[in-house]
């Protein structure tokens, strides 16, 4: 058997220092004395994802979800990854699915999840939703560094609004017309809590993902009451 922490300690050095490469290998140890240590299989993506691998970073965590598809990390690393290659609307999926499931007693994690969902939607041009997402992340764990920067960078007005491609716009009023769906399904003007909220965006956003991403290219050439058509058209189980 290993010891783990120690091999732990060598791969936290060598990943601090660049050596992705060597921490590949001791990570790799691990994993072969235990192969479904999702510790393990995270840390692996997270070096390939620094080595600019993101295929093998995808293939690894796409493992670590069939041993257990509700373990926060690879659902955080799972948004990072995302993120990384400009997927923002995956990304926050991602990221609500690992808020979602972090333990109460993992404040700083799940903080971390507040912080790049906040990273996201500023990327998406929603600065509301940003900042509404950092203090979120403060409120949890004070400690937060980089929601604090964040949220210094919006007091002394250097947050500012990102040109957003047409097919955020687009996203945006899909977005809007599913929740006044949602809305008059239930008889009520507004959520009752930040998590119905939550729910309801979710589930948006997986809609999107799933039928409307793939046919941006088709999207792009719609007229705008042939969007509108297509969007009604998609019905969502809430």
């Amino acid at each position: 058997m290993l010891n783990k922490d120690y091999i732990l300690g060598i791969i936290e050095k060598k990943l601090n220092t660049g050596d992705t490469q060597g921490a590949i290998k001791f990570i790799e140890a691990l994993i072969k004395d235990n192969p479904n240590d999702l510790d393990a299989l995270n840390l692996l993506a997270i070096a390939y994802r620094l080595k600019g691998d993101f295929n093998e970073a995808m293939r690894i965590l796409k493992r670590s979800l069939k041993i257990d598809p509700n373990y926060p990390e690879t659902r955080y690393h799972l948004g990072l990854l995302y993120y990384e290659q400009g997927d923002y609307l995956k990304a926050i999926g991602e990221f609500y699915k690992a808020i979602e499931n972090y333990l109460p007693s993992e404040r700083s994690w799940k903080s971390d999840a507040y912080t790049a969902l906040g990273e996201t939607f500023y990327k998406l041009g929603m600065i509301d939703d940003a900042i509404k997402s950092w203090k979120t992340a403060l409120e949890i764990y004070p400690r937060n560094k980089r929601a604090k920067y964040y949220l210094n960078k919006v007091k002394a007005g250097k947050i500012k609004r990102v040109k957003k491609p047409i097919l955020v716009f687009d996203f945006l009023r899909f977005s809007d017309m599913k929740i006044d769906e949602y809305l008059k399904q239930k008889g009520k003007n507004k959520f009752d809590s930040e998590r119905e909220y939550k729910h309801v965006l979710n589930k948006i956003i997986n809609a999107w993902n799933t039928n409307v991403s793939k046919v941006s290219d088709k999207l792009k050439r719609m007229t705008d009451k042939e969007k509108l058509n297509y969007f009604r058209s998609i019905k969502i189980k809430f």
